[in-house]
């Protein structure tokens, strides 16, 4: 808590700053960042039928129909630029609200400053969400590291683009010794349009155990309507699960996972297109010797068709097939039919208000026949 405290009187301090500076021209901003999940849920069937809304023994849901909870990622920002300059404070929170449970603070992941260069450049110091990136078809982020740290990041004129963290500590204030390496390089002379990112973590923990991540992000953009992402992803120790992302956990060094994946989406005047397929597999190994295999396979599609710049029905439909190799295995099918209010026109446009229906059908490890229909109103926005 005292470190914490700390790190919001750094940030009022550097709101003081800002205004005392602005008789000599420094320029003063004052900003938000967030993303908001919420709504109203009534449900029938076996409500415990599903971990919230997910196939028994997968690593993510569906991101749309996820009715069973609330999010709210909000981040406050105080900056002052001063000729080719600016310097930034930010803090973040991250709150959860699950069904039949009261709203809580889930992190407090941004304390950190920031540094930045007019021709691009950033340094910064403190505690962040470092790169994240999303499955907007599932809720799964799937290079996820948070902690407290140092990093930098520097673009070139060609469009290249490096950048190299360090964390010291991790979300819980556990020590660490994590580096995260990133490149973002254009393949213009081979497939125009098209960027790849390599993203490269190591990590060392207290028992002198080594952990890693190695991963390659393709995405192709066309026209402003089609975009298209590939990602491959190799990992080890507390790496190889997306939810724990640390370097020191009770989890073996020789745990593994390798994930692929694919995410389209295409944008035309009438219609909007989600398509998203993931295959990970998963070998975690206990200490007392047995190996548990697992294979999670998901397929997403969203459907959007425009009533006019405002309006517009979607339909939703993934399906979810986890296998483990005792021998068990789980299934889940899920179809949301919406009809919903947004601003304009586009796949990833927020606000978007939602009336939804969605029925979910399938069986858990234990073969159990499982079925549930929800409906409800839910919000969506972020800024």
């Amino acid at each position: 808590m005292k470190r914490a405290n700390s790190w919001a009187v750094i940030f009022l301090m550097l709101m003081a700053c800002n205004v005392s500076l602005q008789a000599n021209a420094a320029t003063l901003e004052l900003d938000s960042m967030g993303y908001l999940r919420h709504g109203v849920l009534s449900a029938t069937g076996n409500s415990a039928s599903f971990a919230c809304e997910h196939s028994d023994g997968a690593f993510a849901k569906p991101r749309f129909g996820n009715e069973c909870e609330g999010f709210l990622e909000l981040q406050f920002q105080a900056s002052v630029q001063q000729g080719d300059y600016k310097l930034q404070g930010v803090v973040g929170w991250d709150f959860i609200d699950v069904a039949n449970n009261k709203p809580e603070l889930l992190y407090q992941d941004e304390r950190y400053l920031q540094l930045e260069i007019q021709n691009g450049q950033t340094y910064w110091l403190g505690k962040r969400s470092y790169q994240r990136h999303e499955a907007h078809l599932y809720d799964y982020k799937y290079y996820h590291i948070k902690g407290e740290g140092v990093g930098f990041e520097v673009p070139h004129h060609s469009g290249m683009k490096a950048a190299l963290a360090y964390f010291y500590r991790d979300e819980f204030g556990d020590d660490i010794k994590a580096f995260d390496l990133r490149f973002v390089i254009p393949l213009a002379p081979l497939s125009p349009n098209t960027t790849a990112e390599f993203i490269a973590l190591k990590a060392h923990s207290d028992d002198e155990h080594s952990y890693s991540t190695t991963g390659l992000i393709f995405t192709t953009k066309l026209n402003h309507t089609l975009t298209n992402r590939t990602s491959i992803k190799r990992a080890s120790g507390p790496f190889a699960t997306h939810e724990l992302a640390r370097a020191k956990v009770n989890i073996e060094p020789v745990s593994q996972s390798e994930q692929y994946l694919n995410e389209l989406v295409l944008d035309e005047d009438n219609w909007s297109l989600g398509l998203l397929a993931l295959v990970e597999r998963r070998k975690i190994a206990k200490t007392s010797g047995l190996n548990n295999h697992t294979r999670w396979q998901a397929l997403g599609l969203r459907f959007i068709g425009y009533q006019n710049a405002h309006f517009s029905w979607v339909s939703d439909i993934s399906h979810d097939r986890v296998t483990q190799s005792n021998g068990l295995h789980s299934r889940m099918s899920k179809i949301s039919l919406a009809y919903q209010y947004a601003k304009n026109k586009g796949f990833y446009t927020r606000p978007v208000v939602r009336v939804f229906v969605s029925q979910l059908l399938g069986k858990n490890l234990q073969a159990q026949a499982l079925s549930r229909t929800n409906f409800g109103v839910q919000f969506e926005t972020w800024w």
